[in-house]
């Protein structure tokens, strides 16, 4: 799709850019999810917490890259690290969840 010549929204290099991160963005929310069930299968961990830590250190992660990645003219950047701060933030604040296993 990148080799693609002709298209107008396709030339411009933002555009590029921003096609490119989404592709990697789903991939980094894959290995999101497979952290996540690898911690809360093996370590005693409230799952809340791993849930709010995983995603917000992702998400946080993801809108620092893009930032830098598009030179700051991505609308997404504030926006995903705006989510991955706003995750962090509840994790710090929300009361931990006991959990009993047997």
């Amino acid at each position: 799709m990148l080799r693609l010549r002709g298209n107008a929204v396709l030339e411009h290099w933002l555009a590029r850019i921003v096609i490119r991160f989404a592709w990697h963005l789903t991939s980094l929310t894959w290995v999101m999810i497979a952290i996540l069930l690898l911690t809360v299968g093996t370590v005693r961990v409230d799952p809340t917490m791993a849930i709010l830590g995983i995603f917000g250190v992702g998400f946080l992660v993801a809108g620092v890259f893009d930032m830098f990645i598009s030179r700051g003219q991505h609308i997404g950047w504030p926006l995903l690290a705006a989510t991955g701060t706003c995750l962090l933030a509840a994790r710090s604040v929300a009361p931990p969840i006991y959990v009993v296993f047997y």
